[in-house]
């Protein structure tokens, strides 16, 4: 919810919600790094078939895609900062 809140989609919490989960499974077929591009396909085609713009599922697919990206960024540096000593 946050990100679609964060790229303007205003569908309601209750449509959204049975959408999230197989978004996010499609993540887990080993074929693409972090589920970028097989994560975005599965919104639009998922958005599609119940009646929302496909436009919309890329959005906040992206969206979380940036959100799990910027939100794992202080671990790498932990990481980074762990190997030098």
């Amino acid at each position: 919810m946050a990100a679609a809140r964060a790229v303007g989609v205003e569908t309601p919490f209750l449509v959204i919600l049975p959408l999230v989960a197989p978004v996010l499974m499609t993540m887990l077929i080993p074929v693409t790094i972090a589920g970028w591009g097989l994560r975005e396909s599965a919104a639009a085609l998922l958005w599609g078939a119940v009646g929302l713009t496909a436009t919309d599922g890329v959005a906040v697919s992206v969206a979380y895609g940036l959100i799990v990206l910027v939100g794992s960024l202080p671990g790498a540096a932990v990481l980074a900062l762990g190997r030098r000593a």
